[in-house]
């Protein structure tokens, strides 16, 4: 039996950041809802707008939170407005698809990168308080095997975990990539357990859960690190009467208590559609629930983080139709505890003219929650230049920011 985390364990795992191969997207569960709407202020009439996607955030207060994306790059938010911290000597083919802070001087972010010519790599970075620097990490992969970074979870200063998959592009074959930070050192741990991992929650150095697929039959699944060995500790349910084949994800991990974890995905309808689902650990056993939100292949909501298990937020994309084909949508859904809601979600180009994605979600407690991901007008040819998108949760309604 796992010990419960203490209210600073809680709050910890509220703010992991978990990403995905489809455009990460982050559940996030807070108090009560009415308290949202003291949240802090994103300066009157400002509008972050810089031309690079956003794929994850880390809120630690309302004076402090972080976002990453595309180009390894990094925004800072310092309670009034959002802007670019530098990250030096990094190569020029870098990407930052995770997020996740621990204190003001302890922040780390993970993803990959790649020069000119040369091997992809696994990259970690690290911000002390005054300056980001990449940590080395195991992991250099020459074609056919690439790296993909979908989960970081940091417990302390001296454990946490990265994960994600070793895709052969030409067998279409995935390996699971686990990285161990011990305090000093960043080592590659095997987990044969796996096909891959999409999200992961560190809670001790003998505690820590990931999802993704069972290696065995390719279905989801939730595994366990005891501090020796990643083993398979059960198969996700699917909905009653649905093969388990027909599961997509799932997406993300996160979790307030060692009985209270979240996870998303969905299940592919002979239309070949989506009705998106979440998953639930109570600490026994994991449950499956149905969103009243149907997308289409590809799309949805796919990742998730938890505070309490009464009210949680999801955001993604889903495709829609006209334009040049490259047209997405903004969603989000709301958890009250009992049922799943859509929500109104601000799309800043309107609908069927480009790609709106959310990419992630996170909160620092009732007040201060915040979406991030990004957009594209469509143009001649194909999508445009990608913008960012960072929104907050105003207690009422989505505000761009």
């Amino acid at each position: 039996m796992r010990k419960p985390m203490s209210a600073n364990k809680a709050g910890r795992l509220a703010r992991v950041v978990v990403s995905g191969a489809m455009g990460a997207v982050l559940i996030v569960t807070l108090g009560a809802a009415a308290a949202l709407a003291a949240g802090p202020r994103a300066g009157a009439g400002t509008v972050t707008d810089y031309q690079f996607a956003l794929r994850g955030v880390s809120v630690l207060s309302a004076s402090d939170a972080w976002a990453v994306g595309d180009g390894a790059t990094v925004l800072h938010w310092d309670g009034t407005s959002w802007a670019q911290v530098t990250i030096p000597n990094l190569p020029v083919g870098a990407f930052l698809s995770a997020v996740d802070a621990l204190s003001r001087s302890d922040v780390w972010a993970a993803g990959y990168g790649f020069a000119q010519g040369g091997p992809e790599t696994t990259l970690i970075v690290h911000w002390n308080g005054t300056a980001w620097t990449r940590v080395p990490s195991p992991g250099s992969f020459s074609y056919p095997l690439f790296p993909e970074v979908d989960g970081l979870s940091m417990d302390s200063a001296s454990d946490g975990w990265v994960v994600g998959r070793v895709q052969n592009n030409n067998t279409g074959i995935s390996k699971p990539l686990t990285l161990h930070w011990n305090g000093t050192s960043w080592a590659r741990v095997t987990s044969s357990a796996a096909s891959f991992f999409n999200g992961v929650v560190s809670v001790s150095p003998t505690d820590a859960t990931a999802v993704g697929a069972d290696r065995a039959g390719g279905v989801p699944a939730a595994f366990h690190w005891n501090g020796s060995t990643w083993a398979l500790a059960a198969a996700l349910p699917p909905p009653p009467g649905v093969p388990a084949s027909d599961l997509a994800g799932p997406y993300g991990l996160s979790a307030s208590s060692a009985t209270n974890m979240w996870t998303v995905g969905g299940h592919i309808t002979s239309t070949a559609g989506v009705t998106n689902l979440a998953w639930h650990w109570n600490g026994t056993r994991w449950t499956v629930g149905s969103m009243p939100l149907v997308t289409d292949l590809g799309s949805g909501v796919i990742a998730e983080a938890a505070i309490t298990p009464a009210n949680v937020w999801a955001v993604g994309y889903t495709n829609t139709t006209g334009g040049n084909g490259n047209d997405q949508a903004p969603i989000s859904v709301h958890w009250n505890g009992t049922s799943w809601t859509q929500v109104t979600t601000p799309d800043p180009i309107g609908p069927n003219s480009g790609s709106t994605v959310l990419t992630g979600v996170a909160a620092a407690g009732p007040g201060n929650v915040w979406a991030v991901g990004h957009f594209a007008h469509n143009e001649p040819g194909g999508l445009g230049i990608s913008h960012t998108l960072i929104m907050r949760w105003n207690g009422t309604r989505w505000i761009r920011a």
